[in-house]
């Protein structure tokens, strides 16, 4: 968010719906294609507000969360339940409430995205029992949209509402809601498919991802599925019993299933069968019990809350089951926002029955003593968040294997200054995953802070060494040409020149052709032109300085554009060619007549001819 100059400069308001949620157009070819227009909308209207203060941004979140919590209360009375028994009602509501898994969406301020949407899902849910005619289909639809927009999952509201909406109607046998419910699920249904069309048509590409973000997708074909449904069934417990939570599951934080034999897999198998026959017993219930009287007056029916649980846990879930297409990674607890609405509907309902059933000076302590240890994990966790190096350490403790937690400690302590600290999570992230680009990378510039040029030239080569993993991924010739230059600067400063032109030449031939790598390849020829000019080549490096004048100019790089024109200029004095030095003088000074550096350079040029 700090970075996104969406938030946080004055660009155009067309451009939020024009970028992705970080601020990258979303034809770039780096762009990671998620795009939440009015998340971005709402962050920047408080910084214009607060600037970059964190509590405002903190209280807009916990707001909204307030409003979802009650929203979904209202759901449970209003859409779910036949039978809105205050106390199952309260049940379910407090359990939303007290969730740990929601932790990552309300305390991380990017994830309030999730919370966002989850508003306006959830008016769009309230609003399908009621909808008829073009009206409330129209209603219905703008809140999906809307809730989309804050977070892609949130168009998922349709098909949940039109879901419950016919089990409600299936349940309650009445054949004009039943017709009713089809009709209204098949125009949701059109609706849900061209936002769907028309979303897709945004993306220019799809982001692809590697084997470290999200490794399940990655796993041999013939195990892929059974990685997957393991997956599923770890985001299930991360809802059930959220005892360990983590900011990142990625990289080796879940071991791959690697045969299908093994008891993860067993038990993967057995939960989908188990889920199967409950779902199957559910809708049995739905079509073959018909409660008495009217609504909220009859007797609820099990299976409909079932079902409807199910739909609220399962359908959001969906764009994150890498179904369609692979996500960027492979567990996310923020993701798990509206699906917990589904467990917690599940939960209460069946919580309720029981302590019914218990005796009655126990069902109070029973109940209190479940939601005291919600809270208290809720407590705990969000204390997690505070700072990076409790966040970060919390995730090391839940996930020892996951190297790029180490990493994000690691960059953390480096920019702290803790250079030991630093290289000892660096070091233990590549004793994880010793082909991982990143913590190559990052050791370069750590020995770079050093002056340890030698350390840090090999872990530069290092890095190179791993790139075509990365190659494949987003833009791998915009690492590549990095990589180059850093090498290049290296070497410089080892005293090295020839070795250093040849990596900077490797630069320029690795960013040429591509807009997205403007930047590397404007800093290659700068590059370029500051080793000749320290070689007294001073001809060549005028014109590697114009070279680098004339991309950055092309690309709207202003101010590289002038530092390189400067450059120019001065390697120009430099080589004696004065004519051409002031021609570019007087070209600076037409277009800015007060420029101090301009004058500055012009006198010293009549100070040269006149000697």
């Amino acid at each position: 968010m700090v970075e996104n100059p969406d938030v946080v400069k004055a660009t155009p308001l067309a451009d939020l719906f024009r970028n992705d949620f970080w601020g990258t157009p979303l034809a770039s070819p780096v762009s990671h294609q998620s795009y939440r227009p009015l998340t971005v909308l709402a962050f920047r209207a408080v910084f214009r507000l607060g600037g970059l203060r964190p509590e405002p941004f903190h209280a807009v979140v916990w707001a909204a969360y307030a409003v979802s919590c009650a929203l979904f209360v209202r759901v449970c009375r209003r859409v779910v339940f036949a039978d809105p028994a205050p106390g199952r009602l309260l049940l379910c509501g407090l359990l939303f409430a007290l969730h740990p898994v929601h932790c990552e969406a309300v305390a991380s301020v990017v994830g309030g995205a999730e919370v966002f949407a989850s508003v306006f899902f959830f008016l769009s849910v309230l609003a399908s029992p009621a909808a008829a005619g073009v009206g409330g289909l129209a209603r219905c639809c703008a809140y999906a949209v809307v809730a989309m927009l804050f977070k892609e999952q949130g168009i998922m509201a349709l098909p949940v509402g039109a879901a419950v909406r016919l089990l409600r109607a299936a349940a309650g046998g009445r054949r004009a809601e039943v017709v009713a419910g089809v009709k209204y699920a098949a125009a949701a249904a059109a609706v849900f498919l061209a936002v769907l069309a028309c979303r897709v048509g945004l993306a220019r590409h799809f982001p692809t991802w590697t084997r470290h973000e999200n490794p399940a997708a990655f796993a041999p074909d013939g195990l892929r599925a059974w990685n997957h449904l393991y997956i599923y069934l770890f985001n299930l417990r991360l809802l059930i019993l959220p005892a360990t939570l983590s900011c990142d599951w990625g990289m080796g934080s879940i071991p791959l299933i690697s045969r299908a034999s093994e008891p993860r897999a067993l038990a993967s198998a057995l939960a989908l069968l188990l889920a199967a026959a409950v779902a199957a017993l559910s809708l049995a219930a739905v079509c073959g019990r018909r409660p008495e009287g009217r609504r909220g007056k009859g007797k609820e029916n099990l299976g409909c809350v079932l079902l409807a649980g199910v739909c609220f846990a399962v359908l959001p879930f969906l764009p994150s089951m890498n179904l369609l297409v692979v996500v960027g990674f492979a567990v996310a607890e923020r993701v798990l926002f509206l699906p917990s609405a589904g467990l917690c509907i599940i939960a209460g309902t069946l919580l309720h029955r029981l302590a019914g059933r218990a005796p009655r000076h126990a069902k109070l302590p029973l109940v209190t003593f479940l939601l005291a240890l919600l809270a208290a994990r809720t407590v705990a966790r969000n204390r997690a968040w505070r700072s990076a190096e409790s966040l970060f350490g919390a995730a090391i403790a839940a996930a020892p294997r996951n190297e790029k937690v180490y990493a994000m400690l690691g960059d953390k302590h480096m920019k702290d200054g803790a250079l030991d600290r630093a290289e000892g999570l660096f070091k233990a992230a590549l004793a994880l995953e010793p082909g991982d680009f990143k913590m190559h990378y990052s050791l370069g510039v750590l020995y770079q802070q050093r002056g340890a040029l030698d350390a840090s030239l090999a872990a530069f080569r290092g890095a190179l060494a791993t790139g075509p993993e990365f190659s494949a991924t987003i833009n791998g010739r915009v690492f590549a040409a990095h990589l180059h230059n850093k090498i290049g600067d290296v070497q410089s400063r080892m005293g090295r020149p020839d070795a250093a032109l040849e990596s900077f030449d490797a630069a320029v031939a690795a960013a040429a052709g591509d807009a997205a790598q403007a930047a590397e390849l404007v800093l290659g020829h700068a590059n370029r032109g500051a080793v000749l000019g320290g070689l007294g080549r001073w001809g060549k490096s005028a014109g590697a300085h114009e070279a680098a004048y004339k991309v950055a100019g092309a690309h709207g790089l202003h101010g590289r554009a002038l530092e390189a024109l400067f450059a120019a200029i001065e390697a120009l004095v430099a080589a004696g060619r004065h004519a051409a030095a002031r021609e570019r003088i007087e070209a600076v000074l037409r277009a800015d007549p007060r420029n101090a550096r301009s004058r500055a350079l012009e006198g010293r040029l009549l100070r040269l001819a006149d000697g």
